[in-house]
């Protein structure tokens, strides 16, 4: 049972690894495209403010078909990019809440093996301590002394 429980958590701490990893990427790629979207909103700025530019209220222009163009190209790009970006921080969640149940198993199994592993050692150390108890038992109306000694040595253990 130990080593099956052991090989789990091996496999649960690897899975947990690849997790973060992909956790990385995905940040990663997010910063990229909050850039990319900070860059386009500031080329759409731009652009608007080129087609404001140099007209008064009451002088007539002409619209630049040009500039208008490009800016229904960049806004339709930044509704991509804000797509995007909603879905990344939708796979983000997501992976935040599997990396916690994974922490919160292998926590859970880490006490478990834990308290399995004590209860292995309480009785080795229980054991341990009968088979000394029945050595001095063997010997102690032949020899007391050696008996108390060790008995002493045994408490000082404790």
């Amino acid at each position: 049972m130990c080593g099956v429980l052991i090989m789990v958590m091996d496999f649960l701490k690897k899975y947990q690894e690849e997790l973060i990893a992909e956790k990385i990427e995905i940040k990663e790629e997010y910063d990229l495209l909050l850039s990319k979207i900070k860059e386009n909103e500031k080329f759409l700025n731009l652009l608007e403010e080129e087609n404001q530019a140099l007209f008064s209220d009451f002088t007539p222009r002409e619209v630049s078909y040009k500039h208008k163009d490009k800016i229904i190209e960049v806004q339709s790009t930044l509704d991509k990019l804000q797509n995007d970006k909603s879905s990344m921080e939708d796979k983000l969640h997501h992976m935040d809440g599997r990396l916690s149940e994974l922490t919160t198993i292998i926590d859970s199994m880490m006490e478990t093996e834990h308290s399995s592993l004590q209860s292995a050692t309480d009785d080795n150390d229980n054991t341990k301590l009968k088979r000394q108890l029945q050595n001095i038992s063997g010997y102690i109306f032949s020899d007391p002394t050696r008996a108390s000694i060790e008995l002493q040595h045994i408490i000082s253990e404790l």
